[in-house]
């Protein structure tokens, strides 16, 4: 299921006080309050795999490339680059005078190390394969060859080359993932896996982490030594840990928020209603799915079984009765709008609904279950109101459809 960010956005010139644990005298007068669904698992880059982290890590860090605001790449920590005439050698080329918040140097020799780490096996990093196309990655990620063989290299201070195993033009777009954003090896050094909190935390983003208060509140505060710190508009940025999306709502409505990370479905046509143009829809490029634990059963080996629950949830139902807010339906792990690429469909896309149940009622038997054996499963959720929404309504249909018993935890 494709999800639509929601967003609601109040401009306003007088800020209320800041919520969530912090007094808003400590805070800047131009701080902008916004609202996140839950706590970032971790500030540390290559560690984090939500959404909610990637945000704050975006304020935090910077890559050699980023986004503009109409969603053009373009140069961020590099100026420039260059491709090889066999597509293998990138070449970038630092801006000068780059540093971290604590007013260190920053060199091309932090991204070589900030690389090494991503695909470092003792880092368990979520996205190592995001740079899997970096000569000698792969090796590195499975232990079988040291990290230092890795194909990236600091000629100089302000030149970074990156050798590839085979022409991979969406690069740039991968190097503006928070992954891919340099560490500063002092810090690393003097706190280990530490260094991502408050008061330890060194960054070369437009913001500096300024307090965590866990389930409640990340605080950032502008980057003096940002070395585009002259077109940040924002003194600080607070980011609210609201868990329950109507909570959230009603913060906005009193004025404690200006920003909203979703909009509640049974609010949706309100807010549109109610607020007109602060109300801002735009396409998100993701999927929301269920994964399988394939590690054991009754999920491993058993491709029936995954391919029965898969065609009886109702997508179309999902998005237009429980969700309502433009979501489209998915039957691809590519979203739409992925440039140059037409997302290759599953091969019940095209059925009717009915017949798509008959198939999948099919399969759940040759999966060996029934009414006298039916499945038991658990769904696991994070804690967000719309997941229960759409945790509620699959356990239903997988009900309806197999006769599946589905306990929900989240």
């Amino acid at each position: 299921m494709k999800t639509i960010r929601a967003i609601a956005l109040l401009c306003v010139l007088s800020l209320v006080a800041s919520c969530g644990g912090r007094d808003a005298a400590e805070a800047p007068a131009n701080t902008l309050q916004r609202g996140i669904p839950s706590d970032p698992e971790t500030l540390d880059h290559h560690k984090a795999r939500s959404v909610q982290a990637a945000e704050v890590l975006r304020d935090l860090g910077e890559g050699l490339a980023g986004y503009s605001a109409t969603g053009e790449l373009v140069p961020a920590a590099a100026e420039s680059w260059e491709l090889s005439d066999d597509a293998l050698v990138y070449t970038f080329h630092l801006r000068e005078g780059l540093r971290w918040s604590n007013g260190d140097a920053l060199t091309a020799e932090h991204f070589v190390a900030a690389m090494r780490r991503l695909v470092n096996p003792a880092t368990a990093a979520f996205y190592a394969q995001m740079i899997v196309d970096i000569e000698n990655a792969d090796g590195v990620v499975t232990g079988e060859i040291p990290v230092s063989m890795l194909g990236v290299e600091a000629p100089d201070e302000r030149t970074l080359v990156l050798r590839l195993v085979q022409p991979t033009p969406y690069l740039i777009s991968l190097l503006t993932h928070p992954s891919t954003f340099p560490v500063h090896p002092a810090s690393l050094a003097a706190h280990g896996d530490g260094f991502a909190r408050p008061g330890k935390h060194v960054s070369n983003g437009a913001y500096v982490l300024d307090a965590w208060v866990p389930s409640s509140l990340v605080a950032l505060k502008r980057n003096e030594n940002y070395w585009n710190n002259a077109a940040t508009a924002i003194d600080a940025v607070n980011y609210h840990v609201v868990v329950q999306n109507v909570s959230e709502l009603n913060r906005y409505r009193a004025g404690e928020l200006h920003m909203t990370s979703t909009v509640p479905p049974d609010n949706f046509a309100q807010v549109r209603e109610e607020y007109g143009d602060q109300l801002k829809v735009a396409p998100y490029l993701g999927v929301y799915y269920y994964g399988y634990n394939l590690a054991k059963p009754p999920f491993a080996d058993n491709q029936a079984l995954r391919e029965a629950l898969s065609m009886a949830i109702d997508r179309e139902q999902l998005t237009e009765k429980i969700l309502g807010r433009g979501e489209q339906p998915s039957y691809s792990w590519v979203p739409p709008g992925v440039h140059n690429y037409e997302p290759t469909l599953v091969g019940f896309a095209a059925l009717a609904k009915e017949e798509r149940e008959n198939l999948a009622r099919r399969r759940y038997k040759e999966a060996g279950y029934g009414p006298d054996n039916p499945l038991q499963v658990e769904v696991r959720y994070n804690t967000n109101d719309t997941n229960k929404r759409i945790a509620v309504a699959i356990q239903a249909m997988w009900r309806e459809v197999l006769g599946v018993e589905a306990t929900l935890i989240n």
